[in-house]
């Protein structure tokens, strides 16, 4: 009986105690620990073993040496490094650039309500759909030398006259990689401009043509500062996915020819599973990281407006 007597006034005690962690403001907390604890094992522990491995040197069988800065020096001193590091830039500014200027056009165009707007929409958003594993064996067969679509298609309509070896050609590879890219990742720039453009208030654009302002003053002084904050996120995380592409790249031309398309996530790949040197390749994502953050950082204290 003292014991049955102990719980029940044990109980009550332990309740109000639960009651009053998990309650009020407090209660939000119960229900992100899973999400917590999976983005812990999934992102920040991988992460974290990256920046481990950064500093030291994997050995046969697996041993671990520490090398301290080693593996850094030795990228900033790799001429392959820089190079990777050169393509990637390169193909990033191309790429978003050509992501925003012809997503803005089509969401532009979208937005018109126009007669069968809504089956463009859904046709212009199928390349986001396929994964990019796809893509690239689909433009490798597009893109192919003896019998591809793209030769026979400009080579009748008389844009070309022989057929152009679009993944062995240094200049044509890189060419390639950009296009291939802009078709699969276009839609996402589209459609987040459209949506935003769907949160402009009308009243705006009849105040400017009661003004007498043209469509093109309406485009700059209405539609761009209106899309200012939509135009900022896009843009960065269209960079950032970019700067990091793999999938398409790595089987569309696997970095070449002669290295011309090889991003640094290539570099790395060959790095860790061709030449299995983890510290080495773990040493230049982290820059790879650092260049990333460093440029959203800069890239969002410019574009946001100071205000007073």
């Amino acid at each position: 009986m003292n014991k049955i007597h102990f719980l029940r006034s044990f109980t009550p005690a332990r309740e109000a105690y639960r009651c009053r962690w998990f309650g009020g403001e407090r209660a939000g907390y119960l229900f992100v620990t899973p999400a917590i604890l999976f983005l812990t094992v999934v992102l920040i522990f991988p992460l974290a073993y990256a920046a481990y491995l950064a500093f030291h040197e994997v050995l046969p069988q697996f041993g671990i040496k520490f090398v301290g800065l080693d593996n850094f020096r030795r990228a900033l001193s790799d001429t392959h490094f820089w190079g990777s590091l050169r393509t990637t830039v390169i193909f990033t500014v191309v790429s978003v650039t050509l992501h925003m200027v012809l997503g803005f056009l089509l969401a532009l165009m979208l937005s018109q309500r126009l007669k069968g707007s809504v089956f463009f929409r859904l046709l212009l958003l199928l390349p986001w759909m396929v994964s990019q594993v796809v893509a690239g064996v689909t433009w490798r067969w597009i893109l192919n030398a003896q019998y591809g679509v793209a030769n026979a298609v400009l080579t009748r309509i008389g844009i070309l006259h022989k057929d152009m070896p679009w993944l062995a050609d240094v200049h044509l590879a890189f060419l390639s990689i950009v296009v291939a890219y802009a078709w699969q990742c276009f839609p996402f720039v589209m459609i987040m401009l459209y949506a935003g453009l769907q949160t402009i208030p009308k009243e705006q654009y009849e105040a400017a043509q009661i003004d007498g302002a043209s469509a093109i003053q309406a485009l700059r002084f209405v539609t761009i500062p209106n899309l200012q904050y939509v135009i900022l996120v896009t843009s960065l995380m269209d960079f950032i996915w970019a700067f990091r592409a793999f999938d398409l790249i790595k089987v569309l031309t696997d970095g070449g020819p002669l290295r011309s398309t090889e991003l640094l996530s290539i570099l790395v790949y060959r790095t860790s599973f061709e030449y299995y040197q983890f510290g080495y390749a773990s040493a230049i994502a982290m820059v790879m990281l650092l260049v990333v953050l460093a440029f959203s950082l800069v890239y969002t204290k410019l574009m946001i407006p100071r205000e007073g």
